[in-house]
């Protein structure tokens, strides 16, 4: 191993034009990681708006409460929705990665400055033990597995039966529902993290994502009640819209968390090296808040 630099604390603003040599490795600049969910959400409600106002424009669809995909069947909008929603769902399966790193970020923090015999509560032991579930990496498989079948169903979204519908549906569908599966555990786990420290997440935004997940639910047990008593029609229709922007805000939400701890380094890697998002704790530094620069990142 490489002697470590010390360890310093920097500027969450890091210029992203600077360089900087560190441990070895060559720092091009540092990328917020909250940028991600901005760019998911921007481009997600941006693609839909647009496809429902064309849409409505061409006469392909009722102006009122018409399904998303009907939005984006017949041309010129299915290719502004195949454009918008596929690179959506890649920064979505970006952002399920950044929310898992962000959680274990937390927890090695945790693990690095409490043990079991420093002599404090029972609280602090409590949560170690429930940060060895690993349900923030089943979250992320299915980030991940919701993030391709968006894929999947946008790509299969024809309106002259060239792929079957039924395709699109089952993506769709899939989609949500792993979405929802996985805010209820990122949601959960967040939950017991803060019941041990109250710094790791605002309680605006604990209570925020607490709240969008309880709407997730309402909406799917509605919609599965208006298709079981086939009285759907407006009223799935409206289950689909306010559960898509219900998923687009709780991703949003981790824009605010993220906010000067969660960075993504550009860095030129020796061979070998990996790059990785970096969690760094907030530190309280006179008057101001710094991010801590911890060395042991850049161990090789």
């Amino acid at each position: 191993d490489s002697p470590l630099p010390p360890s310093r604390p920097f500027s969450a603003f890091h210029p992203l034009s600077s360089t900087s040599l560190v441990g070895g490795v060559m720092q091009a600049g540092r990328l917020h990681a909250g940028v991600f969910p901005v760019l998911s959400a921007i481009l997600a409600i941006g693609t839909i708006v647009i496809c429902y106002v064309l849409a409505v424009k061409e006469g392909h669809v009722e102006p009122i409460l018409p399904t998303i995909s009907q939005c984006g069947q017949q041309a010129p909008e299915r290719f502004i929705l195949r454009i918008g929603l596929i690179p959506c769902a890649i920064f979505i399966a970006i952002c399920w990665y950044l929310m898992v790193h962000f959680i274990k970020g937390i927890e090695e923090e945790h693990e690095a400055t409490h043990h079991p015999d420093d002599g404090r509560d029972c609280c602090c032991c409590c949560c170690c033990c429930c940060c060895s579930c690993p349900s923030e990496n089943v979250a992320e498989v299915l980030g991940f597995l919701g993030a391709i079948l968006l894929i999947i169903s946008e790509s299969l979204l024809e309106s002259d039966g060239t792929t079957p519908m039924i395709l699109h549906v089952i993506g769709a569908s899939g989609f949500f529902l792993c979405s929802v599966i996985g805010h209820i555990l990122i949601t959960c786990k967040l939950r017991k993290l803060r019941r041990c420290d109250t710094t790791v997440i605002c309680w605006e935004s604990m209570l925020f994502k607490e709240l969008m997940v309880l709407a997730e639910l309402v909406i799917v047990i509605a919609n599965i009640y208006f298709v079981v008593k086939q009285t759907g029609g407006v009223f799935s229709n409206a289950c689909e819209w306010l559960l898509t922007f219900v998923v687009i805000a709780y991703h949003l939400s981790f824009a605010h968390d993220f906010h000067r701890r969660l960075f993504i380094d550009t860095t030129l890697l020796p061979p070998g090296g990996m790059a990785k998002p970096r969690y760094h704790p907030m530190v309280p530094m006179g008057d101001t808040e710094m991010a801590c620069y911890d060395s042991r990142l850049y161990q090789q």
